[in-house]
């Protein structure tokens, strides 16, 4: 078990960098334990947690030998139907060091909707970096502004 666990680990720092169960929450309490929103119609301006989890990240051991550092930072665009950038913002770096490398890696962040956002349907489309990996990952969402 020893063997294929290494081994897993070492394909999954040579994989893409995957973003899963991307969901705008009200509320998130642990991995995979979060509160969506009923529907994804927002209005200007409305606070919002952005949730992902993800896959493939690279721990390393950190510099004082006593856990392994994981390294993420994320930033996102929203675009209308069209496809046309209305408003993007990067994100703060998500930097965790653990005693044991990680099995399981979420992010929760806390954005806005856009202040000077028409009505109308757009798409966040998230990118994260793997500061550590040298790798990047992205997912998009749909959501409406009323």
């Amino acid at each position: 078990m020893l063997s294929q666990r290494k081994a897993s680990e070492e394909l999954a720092a040579l994989s893409y960098l995957e973003i899963n169960n991307l969901s705008f929450c009200t509320d998130v309490e642990s991995f995979g334990v979060i509160a969506k929103f009923p529907d994804y119609k927002f209005t200007a301006d409305k606070e919002v947690l952005l949730y992902c989890e993800l896959d493939n990240y690279v721990s390393e051991k950190s510099k004082d030998g006593k856990g392994f550092e994981t390294q993420l930072q994320g930033s996102y665009e929203v675009v209308d139907a069209s496809g046309k950038r209305v408003a993007d913002q990067s994100l703060p770096l998500d930097s965790h060091v653990c005693r044991n490398k990680r099995r399981d890696y979420f992010i929760a962040y806390r954005i806005y909707i856009p202040q000077k956002i028409e009505p109308g349907k757009y798409s966040l489309k998230l990118t994260v970096e793997d500061v550590k990996g040298r790798k990047f990952g992205q997912s998009q969402i749909p959501f409406q502004v009323q």
